[in-house]
């Protein structure tokens, strides 16, 4: 039987201080994270003189996210992906799943059809040349096999969340349990076993971002190993200190070096008259309530954690995204321009 992952040092790249990045969520809003992301590699490839932009897997050893900035972690994480390859997918996600509502949405359906998302995600994976090369079995538990040839042709309904790159960013998505809504803790979808989860069943890429990306009214729950799930902002849209405890559990005494959050503009405070909260349950509609300050709480949070002085930063758009709601996909340039 396999051992589970160790943190030991093994080359240079596993000796440096640790870099982290924390992607809010915020619907609409994430493509402003982006922006910020793009300008931040660049800096980088600037500041070491290299002719590409390094790619954010490259760069970052763990990247968490939440809601559409968990679909952005996997992109960049698991997938690999370049921040311009993310940019291009988000506005045709937007475009595509939020441009039609359902009629009649409110208290027995959500507001967009969760098969619009989910036809979406698998065509974007079906693009991806992993699609033919992964060397992992989808098996999940100990007889796992990886081989130096594919083993079987690799569905886009099949790519499992986690990773057998051999220098693998390692990434998650949170998400809440639908039976534990009222506690506010996430639930971590990853793309990589820990101590404490070696035995944990996989979860296939598509119902990570099913999961982390349905909002109360937006979409419907998705169940999973027998458990419903919804988004993961429910008390943790916000996931920086979810990545700081993270790192912590995997590279035990490792130093960490940064640790990036990016955010997606203060929303506007809800208020119970709000169209959003049609047919919630009650304990949901005060956890969004909270969730619009719990960002806030985090950072504050954050700044105020030993040791991390001079390797926290936080970006984020502090004017203008107010009024841009989670869906309003028709305002991603007034996004884009801040």
């Amino acid at each position: 039987m396999s051992s589970p992952p160790r943190g030991d040092p093994t080359d240079a790249s596993e000796r440096r201080p640790l870099r982290l990045l924390s992607l809010d969520g915020g619907g609409i809003r994430g493509y402003s994270e982006l922006k910020m992301l793009h300008a931040l590699m660049h800096r980088i490839q600037r500041n070491k003189g290299l002719k590409n932009p390094t790619l954010p897997c490259e760069y970052f050893d763990l990247i968490g996210g939440t809601s559409t900035g968990g679909i952005v972690a996997i992109l960049l994480g698991r997938l690999r992906l370049s921040v311009e390859q993310c940019l291009d997918i988000y506005a045709e996600l937007s475009q595509e799943v939020f441009r039609e509502q359902r009629w009649g949405w409110g208290l027995w359906q959500s507001r967009f059809d969760h098969r619009i998302l989910e036809k979406f995600i698998l065509r974007e994976l079906a693009k991806l040349p992993s699609i033919i090369t992964s060397t992992r079995t989808t098996n999940p538990d100990e007889q796992t096999v990886v081989t130096e040839e594919p083993v079987a042709v690799v569905t886009p309904e099949s790519m499992m969340m986690l990773d057998d790159h051999p220098k693998p960013c390692r990434a998650f998505v949170t998400t809440t349990p639908v039976r534990n809504a009222h506690k506010g803790v996430p639930h971590l979808f990853r793309t990589y076993r820990t101590r404490e989860t070696y035995e944990a069943t996989d979860c296939r890429i598509w119902e990570a971002i099913r999961a982390t990306s349905a909002a109360p009214t937006f979409f419907d729950a998705i169940t999973i190993g027998g458990e419903d799930y919804v988004n993961g902002g429910l008390g943790c849209n916000s996931p920086v200190r979810w990545v700081y405890q993270e790192a912590k559990d995997i590279w035990r005494g490792r130093e960490i070096g940064c640790i990036i959050s990016l955010g997606t503009g203060m929303p506007r405070v809800l208020t119970l008259q709000d169209p959003t909260f049609m047919g919630l349950r009650w304990d949901w509609i005060q956890m969004l309530e909270r969730t619009a300050t719990e960002c806030d709480t985090a950072h504050q949070g954050m700044v105020r954690m030993e040791g991390l002085r001079g390797k926290y930063f936080r970006f984020n758009v502090q004017q203008g995204l107010q009024n841009v709601s989670l869906m309003e996909w028709e305002k991603l340039g007034e996004t884009a321009s801040l």
